[in-house]
């Protein structure tokens, strides 16, 4: 999922594509509060299904709610579905990239789109929660936090609830954690007990657009599944962000819908070291001055890979990546 790089006639392309893009998008007067931020990449039924599900929630003409969709060069029926909601008078966006930026580009472009305080970082699979959107964002007002992360239902390919995800168990009601505090980033790292918690899920994440902006692009790091984490803790650790934890389960999250064949990686031991890889980086990026900050941000993950330790190193000895998986293990203070 690695960024392709430009050359000036893919600039050029681009900004012709984003010339016609304007065509389609008149910007409503007042800024949004929110805008629902969807990289997409051929997932037309999965799309329709989403954008419906937004629609119920704000109206046709909402002025606070804006839904910004990039569209990684899809072939599919991805244009027929904007097509049908614009002439519904959702406040939509469509940016339709002039080839396929891989998933970091995508999720820049719908961030980069948008225009309103927040953005709202959201699969093009999943759904949310009825009364979702006035409920986060009255609360965003409220609090005018720079990150807000919130637990999320569990479902199959069908959005039927599997399980209610709590990603952290002990505190029950909505909590400010101010990381220029160091004591409530800790209490925030260590008490997080799923790997959404360290924000590998998008969907439960709402970000003030301005800090996304000036968060540092950091080399390699679109090389990951997870490149929004590098911003989310550059807000949070750099920036001294102020994060909104919130407790209601607000985003319905289909499962068993991986994308990892993709990626062609060729081996079933990268393939699970690549959920991995992106949140070490991380943690060696911007905790490696905090040993306590480093240990708990990686907390989730050592759960996982201790629990299934033995498949782990077969995996890895198997495909030939053990000095790999021996790093990993020493990092995360697993015995090998």
């Amino acid at each position: 999922m690695s960024d392709v790089k430009s050359s000036k006639a893919d600039v050029a392309a681009e900004n012709n594509v984003n010339k016609e893009n304007d065509g389609l998008y008149q910007p409503r007067k007042a800024r949004p509060i929110i805008s629902i931020c969807v990289p997409t990449f051929e997932r037309s039924e999965f799309l329709d299904y989403l954008l419906a599900n937004i629609l119920e929630q704000v109206g046709e003409d909402s002025e606070s709610v804006q839904v910004v969709v990039s569209d990684n060069f899809s072939q599919d029926s991805t244009c027929s579905i904007i097509d049908k909601f614009q002439h519904r008078s959702l406040n939509l966006k469509y940016l339709r990239n002039y080839k396929n930026l891989g998933f970091t580009g995508n999720l820049n472009a719908a961030v980069g789109g948008s225009n309103g305080k927040y953005c709202w970082l959201m699969g093009d699979d999943d759904a949310l929660r009825p009364g979702a959107i006035s409920f986060i964002a009255e609360l965003l007002k409220i609090n005018n936090p720079d990150v807000a992360i919130s637990n999320r239902y569990t479902c199959d390919l069908d959005l039927k609830v599997q399980g209610a995800e709590n990603f952290l168990p002990k505190i029950t009601a909505n909590r400010i954690f101010d990381f220029n505090i160091r004591s409530e980033m800790l209490e925030y790292l260590a008490g997080v007990q799923t790997t959404i918690g360290m924000f590998n899920f998008i969907s439960n994440l709402v970000i003030r657009r301005d800090c996304w902006m000036r968060a540092a692009e950091v080399s390699g790091y679109s090389n990951t599944i997870f490149p929004h984490i590098f911003k989310i803790v550059d807000i949070l650790r750099n920036q001294q962000g102020r994060l909104l934890y919130v407790p209601e389960h607000t985003v319905f999250a289909r499962t068993g819908n991986d994308r990892l064949s993709d990626i062609h990686l060729g081996s079933s031991f990268k393939s699970w070291q690549l959920h991995f890889s992106g949140n070490i980086e991380v943690a060696d990026y911007y905790f490696s001055d905090d040993q306590e900050a480093y240990d708990a941000f990686l907390g989730p993950i050592r759960g996982i890979i201790e629990k299934g330790r033995d498949y782990y190193i077969s995996l890895a000895e198997k495909d030939g990546f053990l000095d790999e998986a021996v790093i990993t293990l020493r990092k995360l203070k697993i015995s090998s």
